[in-house]
């Protein structure tokens, strides 16, 4: 009776909250929607737009053409050249008359002449010879000045500025300066200035003004402003830009968003209908779910139950398709994990134990060898002494339990200290390299995380051979990781040895298994980096028979 009730319960539960989550689909529909309708509709103003303002920039560049082509002919002109570098002040002459007729003339027949206000041709001998309606109303100071302001300018079409006569209907013009060389020496022989009306683009910008908040502007290459006109919006814009590949040039719009108002209130109407047939689908869906999930879910919270009262025996549960089905066998797996985790901490505990019961000796043979070593130094045997130094660092380094972590340098004194008694029973037949930077002696490593590693590469890599030979430790960091490879030149291991000792390694594997292999000191280094690090992290080991043997063990680096 208390599993039906709650059953029921649930089943209410369950359709109260399915009617509740019905509202969000249909909230996210409707600005889904209603966003859709928004994209559509902005992204055909920006398509319209664009088109216009391409329209528009492929006849400024047809007049910007005409403009450069006029420059051209100017500048190709032999007059020019022999006028501009003429020395003294010489009088006006058949060149200067040739040259103004020339000028005269390709003014009559080429349509960018009418929107030329002032031309100059200023020599840096003084030359000054003028064209156009508003030439004569310019004095030479002003030209000759408007050429020292715009010197070393990247960009020959100049932004817009105030004209420099105002006897003229035109208050602002466009400038262009494009300077003179002599055709051979290379020589600079002065600049040719051009004053055009405003009217040189602006006409160009007559389907693009629409409405009254609208602003066309045109830049250059160097982002000076060559022309605006317009008043910006008071509220949100809409902006638009074409940019021209052969000037460099930008032209930018920007309109008033007040076109999008009717379409949002449309779009908004529309998806509230559509939210309401959509929460009266859900309704419906959410006592159907309501029903077909109550014994399922009732199903898997007895399991967890038993679990959480330590009863981690599987239930037989029905073959379940779907997020239920995994659910029921994702808990099973979770009260796996829970068990072996229970296990592995009990036996922890007993480990702790046991070596609690064991400290008894390494103190008792840490005070004993404290004595056989001042023994030794009284009778001057000072082999003796160093290698009971060496022995006592290592098990006063053991019985400090109270830091697990200590630094790269340290951990490499406990390593030359375990090397010295390794040497002196070897008959110095062993060496020791390390290639450690000095920036990584300070980061942390587990205590005696090294002497493992070592140790095997002298029993089973340098100890058979007659010669000895080299161990060699070796630090590097790789982005976040801390590398420390041990590498001997010792026999090394054939491929099917290697590749057992790697499973093994991989496998975790018990260690009565791995001290028959001969691998117990790898397996404790494997566990204690893993337990510490995670997965991410622990021994890899590469060797060749004949070849040597290399270990590497990779941890998180951390500067202390």
């Amino acid at each position: 009776m208390q599993n039906k009730g709650k059953t029921r319960t649930l089943r209410h539960r369950l359709l109260r909250y399915f009617v509740l989550v019905a509202l969000l689909p249909a909230l996210l529909i409707m600005l889904l929607y209603f966003g859709f309708t928004q994209h559509e509709t902005r992204r055909q103003m920006e398509n319209d737009s664009r088109s216009l303002l391409t329209h528009a920039m492929d006849k400024i560049e047809n007049k910007a053409g005409q403009a450069n082509e006029l420059v051209s002919w100017i500048l190709q002109n032999d007059d020019v050249n022999t006028i501009l570098s003429r020395s003294g002040q010489a009088q006006y002459g058949e060149d200067d008359y040739r040259l103004m007729q020339s000028i005269r003339s390709q003014f009559y027949y080429r349509p960018i002449s009418r929107y030329i206000l002032s031309l100059f041709i200023l020599g840096d001998n003084g030359a000054d010879i003028r064209g156009g309606t508003e030439a004569s109303l310019i004095s030479p100071q002003q030209a000759r000045a408007l050429t020292v302001q715009t010197q070393g300018a990247d960009e020959y079409w100049g932004q817009e500025i105030p004209n420099l006569t105002s006897l003229t209907e035109d208050s602002r013009v466009i400038y262009y300066r494009h300077p003179i060389y002599d055709r051979q020496s290379g020589e600079h022989l002065g600049e040719l200035v051009i004053l055009f009306s405003g009217t040189l683009f602006s006409e160009e910008f007559a389907d693009l003004l629409v409405g009254t908040e609208n602003k066309i502007v045109l830049y250059n290459r160097s982002g000076g402003m060559l022309l605006s006109i317009g008043e910006p919006p008071k509220d949100d814009a809409l902006r638009f830009a074409a940019d021209s590949l052969s000037t460099g040039w930008r032209l930018e719009q920007e309109a008033s968003a007040a076109m999008l108002d009717a379409q949002r209130r449309t779009a908004a109407v529309s998806t509230v209908l559509l939210a309401v047939v959509v929460c009266a689908m859900m309704v419906s869906l959410a006592a159907f779910l309501s029903r077909n999930l109550a014994a399922p879910v009732e199903r898997i919270s007895r399991h967890v139950e038993r679990i959480s009262q330590g009863d981690f025996r599987h239930e037989p549960m029905p073959q379940e398709d779907g997020e239920l089905g995994r659910l029921s066998r994702e808990i099973q797996r979770m009260g796996d994990d829970i068990e072996g985790l229970l296990r592995q901490q009990e036996e922890k505990q007993r480990l702790e134990l046991r070596m609690l019961q064991s400290q008894m000796n390494p103190h008792f043979l840490y005070n004993t060898l404290s004595s056989i070593k001042l023994m030794a130094a009284m009778q001057g045997k000072t082999g003796i002494s160093s290698m009971i130094e060496a022995l006592g660092k290592l098990l006063r380094a053991n019985l400090a339990g109270s830091r697990e972590i200590v630094t790269l340098a340290e951990e490499l004194e406990l390593l030359d200290s375990y090397l010295y008694i390794q040497n002196t029973r070897l008959k110095g037949k062993l060496r020791y390299e390390t290639v450690v930077p000095e920036g990584l002696l300070c980061c942390e490593t587990p205590k005696f995380i090294l002497q493992p590693v070592v140790e095997n590469a002298i029993l089973h890599g340098l100890e058979g051979l007659p010669q000895g030979g080299t161990v060699r430790v070796i630090a590097e960091r790789q982005d976040g990781t801390l590398r420390i490879t041990v590498r001997d030149d010792g026999v090394g291991m054939a491929a099917g040895t290697l590749g057992k000792l790697r499973r093994a390694l991989d496998r975790t594997a018990d260690a009565d298994t791995l001290e028959r292999s001969h691998s117990i000191g790898l397996y404790n280094v494997q566990a204690r980096l893993r337990l510490r690090y995670g997965q991410g992290y622990g021994v890899q080991i590469w060797s060749e028979s004949g070849a040597g043997t290399a270990v590497c063990l990779s941890l998180p680096y951390r500067a202390q």
